[in-house]
């Protein structure tokens, strides 16, 4: 099996949130904003739609993002690519 793997560049949207599952370990929910520039016609930049992203970083890694990450800073994040599809009455979301 292939894994997908994708780098992210963005700004935490908030301190990380880190917990305890029940079977001892510990995790980390971390939300990154990215904000794209578009190039209009006359070659100027202005400032695309932002994506957003959450993630979760387990264990050592967690307890690591939790201590030193914040609000606002600037991150890059290489992982395993995950969607997940929602439907929620007539309209389809990806998560």
């Amino acid at each position: 099996m292939v894994d997908n793997t994708v780098t992210i560049v963005g700004n935490l949207t908030a301190d990380p949130e880190i917990r305890v599952t029940d079977s001892g370990a510990t995790l980390a929910e971390i939300r990154i904003a990215q904000n794209k520039n578009k190039r209009t016609a006359d070659g100027s930049w202005e400032p695309g739609d932002p994506m957003f992203f959450q993630g979760t970083v387990w264990n050592d890694m967690a307890e690591n993002a939790a201590a030193s990450l914040q609000k606002g800073m600037r991150v890059i994040g290489h992982c395993c690519w995950k969607v997940e599809l929602q439907i929620l009455g007539n309209s389809r979301r990806t998560k």
